[in-house]
């Protein structure tokens, strides 16, 4: 996925453990001049700045400065951040307007994932109707990098997770279950990713996107969503016993 980051991008990291992984990949791919507007300030941001790898010179608004809107993190972070005049807090409003989030060129979205259906809805919030998260800023820039000239928003997902019985279960799915909340509509999601590959939606069809989720999948899982979105008829009936396509 740090592959698909341009220099010259200007970031936002969702929360938990994922904006740390993120910040050692851009480290590890060499990625320069990189910008921050952001709804949570954390700490691989502070270290990325430290490194070099942020910039801000390239970022459309407010050149310069790492935009935000609180931050979470370690002592570190907080002392790193103190009297910092390379960051610029700002209200809620501001930092997660999509339209003002837009005025980023090359704007990049990154946020996690409960579960993806095969037409692409996103789920962050729910497991059924047991409430795990808040929709946070998540919808707002995922808009906001989808209308960005250069834009990419990502939803980052593993595969797969273990039930309390210890259950291999995958996190795409034909569909979402009842009461799953729909974080992110299709009509907006684009790169997901998983442990097995990022696939871009963006324009495909119906079919196509759900070959695309399928392909990165966990492998012990693709046969039986391929066969259950051929039976919802989400793949259709005329593409069955056709050879099949490489979409990867």
């Amino acid at each position: 996925m740090a592959s698909l980051i341009e220099n010259g991008s200007t970031m936002q990291l969702g929360i938990g453990g994922m904006p740390n992984i993120i910040g050692q990949l851009l480290m590890e791919h060499g990625k320069k001049d990189l910008g921050i507007h952001t709804e949570m300030f954390t700490d691989s941001m502070a270290d990325l700045i430290e490194e070099g790898v942020i910039t801000g010179r390239k970022t459309s608004l407010n050149p310069g400065k790492a935009v935000h809107c609180f931050a979470a993190g370690s002592r570190r972070m907080y002392d790193f951040m103190d009297h910092n005049t390379s960051l610029a807090g700002f209200p809620v409003d501001y930092t997660n307007d999509p339209y003002i989030i837009s005025q980023n060129e090359k704007q990049v979205a990154i946020n996690s994932a409960i579960a993806v259906d095969l037409t692409g809805q996103v789920c962050s919030e729910t497991v059924g109707y047991r409430h795990i998260s808040g929709t946070g800023g998540q919808l707002d820039f995922t808009l906001g990098a989808y209308m960005s000239k250069g834009g990419k928003a990502f939803t980052c997902l593993h595969s797969t997770y273990k039930t309390k019985d210890g259950e291999v279960e995958s996190r795409i799915v034909p569909q979402l279950e009842r009461g799953d909340v729909v974080t992110v509509p299709r009509s907006v999601t684009s790169y997901v990713a998983t442990e097995y590959g990022v696939v871009n939606l963006k324009g495909k069809t119906s079919w196509e996107r759900a070959k695309l989720l399928i392909s990165i999948a966990h492998p012990d899982f693709r046969d039986e969503l391929e066969r259950e979105a051929e039976e919802k008829n989400i793949i259709p009936k005329t593409l069955r016993g056709r050879k099949k396509r490489s979409f990867e």
